[in-house]
């Protein structure tokens, strides 16, 4: 199937899962995370999926229950993610059905969801008008899970906990090799500073990269994994969600895995000043952040992010080009890292490798970095993972906190 027609098709499916109920749309996410590989139990609208240790509470349209929620599943994007959990809407619905599970399984979700195989289903009215017109559809810029700025966090005030962390993607689609004979042709088409070896410039796919995210609304997730020393040195997962509209962030930060996380706090950065929500056993409090101690805190700025995401992670003595993966209708160019990154705060690791799926613009979509870090005579394997979505269509809502604390009330509050 060409791309443009599988472009459609996922559209379509997309178009379809809006129209679903709240009640047809639980039936519909029980059996697509069945088919990923858990078990599941509805009841009525909330679906409890299980997998080896981890256990989902995915709510679809709303969750008033007072229970805890890890995934809400809004068809429309446009409600607020609970605390600790993430918002899935009818885009990353189909993304999963496209990517996530087999085709034979698609197709049978959507027969028996949707009342036909995707090839099948009517079209929305946008795209069948497209397909009448005599030239060719402006081509489709979206890049479903999420783009760059990530942003500062809660600093100062919490400097000595790690670094927070995000939800990232949940599925990587299989790599196509990239052929050895490859032409001219296919060079140019390849990311600034990529060739089919690897990666021959790494300050050229830097400063690409850099260049697609400044200023551009963007939403990013991002996973990490550290040791704790106060708790037994057992690690811990830190979850970092950033919203960016290119002036003013929000990045909210959580502990814990899934299912199970605890609230650290918010950072929000209105255009002009910055201010944090901190959380720290148990006791909420509220301050005004100075540029300087949001530079010098231990998350990093959103233009942070953006510069150091290559040179620091990407840095490695040997990189290869495996192959390519298509998201959203764009082909990604997969790179795989390995050996000592030259970066401080990475030089005293062992067993390095790092994979980024990386667009011809030079864009960073995904990454994911895995080492081994040595502290006294204990080894732990550590993860870190970056996904970016959602350019050009995130947006930021002042929280409630804020608005009472810090603003005028001609702002318009979330919580």
């Amino acid at each position: 199937m060409g791309t443009a027609a599988r472009l459609d098709e996922q559209a379509t499916v997309e178009a379809h899962l809006r129209q679903l109920d709240a009640e047809a749309c639980a039936a519909f996410v029980a059996d697509l995370w069945a088919a990923r590989g858990y078990e599941t139990r509805r009841e009525g609208t909330v679906v409890t999926a299980t997998r080896d240790d981890e256990t989902l509470r995915i709510a679809v349209g709303n969750a008033d229950d007072g229970q805890r929620v890890d995934v809400l599943v809004s068809l429309g994007g446009d409600q607020t993610a609970p605390p600790g959990g993430r918002v899935v809407d009818a885009a990353g619905l189909a993304e999963r059905v496209w990517y996530a599970v087999d085709r034979s399984i698609a197709r049978e979700l959507c027969e028996r969801h949707l009342g036909a195989p995707p090839a099948a289903l009517r079209p929305p009215l946008r795209t069948r008008l497209s397909q009448r017109l005599p030239t060719a559809p402006e081509p489709r810029v979206s890049i479903v899970t999420v783009v760059a700025v990530a942003v500062a966090v809660v600093a100062l005030a919490m400097a000595g906990a790690p670094q927070g962390g995000g939800t990232a993607g949940d599925e990587t689609p299989t790599a196509t090799p990239v052929g050895s004979n490859q032409t001219g042709a296919v060079e140019q088409a390849l990311p600034p500073g990529v060739n089919g070896a690897g990666i021959r410039d790494l300050d050229a796919l830097a400063a690409a990269h850099e260049r697609v995210v400044s200023g551009r609304p963007v939403t990013i997730w991002v996973d990490k994994q550290r040791p704790d020393f106060a708790d037994g040195w057992r690690l811990r997962t830190y979850d970092l969600d950033v919203a960016s509209n290119g002036q003013r962030y929000r990045v909210d930060i959580a502990t814990g895995e899934r299912g199970n996380r605890t609230d650290l706090g918010t950072l929000y950065h209105d255009g002009v000043f910055s201010y944090a929500r901190i959380v720290q056993d148990g006791n909420v409090s509220y301050r005004e952040l100075s540029p300087r101690q949001v530079e010098q805190s231990i998350v990093p700025t959103p233009s942070g992010v953006a510069t150091r995401l290559v040179t620091r992670y990407l840095s490695t003595p040997t990189t290869e080009m495996v192959g390519t993966v298509e998201r959203d209708g764009q082909t990604l160019y997969r790179v795989v890292g390995t050996g000592q990154p030259d970066g401080p705060s990475l030089r005293s690791v062992d067993n390095y490798t790092v994979t980024a799926d990386i667009a011809a613009s030079g864009f960073v979509r995904n990454l994911s970095a895995e080492y081994t870090t040595v502290d006294g005579e204990r080894r732990y394997r550590l993860t870190y993972e970056v996904t970016y979505g959602r350019v050009d269509s995130t947006t930021v809502t002042p929280p409630a906190w804020y608005v009472e604390r810090f603003a005028g009330s001609d702002v318009t509050p979330t919580a």
